[in-house]
């Protein structure tokens, strides 16, 4: 990663902590907030993958899969923007299921890992472990849209924590004589 990239992450970081804080302290906004940060990142990872289809992936073996996987993210972002004026229990159980889809994303992810002998599957499976809990904790409170907002607030801190450390993180370089 370089210096460049180093210090967006550790910006885009810093501001995830800014907006999980202010969603504590304003309980009365932190619905929205969440919602619009949901709306956002979805938006925002669905183009991610288009413009990565359209700049290289294209021209890559499955390339196509990122274009229908960046259109599917885009369509849940704009499905996600209209759910402001429906009732919370529908966002909320969304938001269940995005963290349980996570936990199952990383859980793959340690088993490939492990399986090539990569040191990091312990790091997503942990990662994966703790989505699931989350997922589990909002289940229980699903009525009390305060303790979820405070979940979600405290899981975009565990986010910001874990992208910070993996920017600060060395990485290896490999000379090739």
């Amino acid at each position: 990663m370089k210096r460049p990239q180093r210090t967006l992450n550790i910006m885009l970081a810093e501001i995830l902590i800014m907006l999980s804080i202010i969603m504590i302290a304003l309980p009365k906004y932190g619905y929205r907030i969440m919602t619009l940060l949901l709306c956002l990142t979805l938006i925002i990872t669905g183009l991610r993958y288009l413009i990565y289809y359209f700049t290289m992936s294209r021209f890559m073996v499955g390339g196509r899969y990122m274009f229908f996987f960046g259109i599917i993210i885009l369509d849940f972002g704009a499905f996600t923007a209209t759910l402001l004026s429906v009732p919370k229990i529908y966002v909320l159980g969304y938001l269940i299921l995005t963290y349980v889809l996570a936990g199952v994303i990383s859980f793959l992810r340690a088993r490939e890992a492990k399986q090539y002998g990569a040191a990091s599957w312990k790091g997503k499976f942990v990662y994966g472990v703790i989505q699931f809990v989350i997922a589990v904790i909002s289940l229980i409170f699903i009525r009390n849209t305060q303790v979820l907002v405070g979940i979600y607030s405290a899981g975009l801190i565990y986010s910001a924590i874990m992208r910070i450390i993996a920017a600060l993180r060395t990485t290896a370089i490999v000379y090739i004589q």
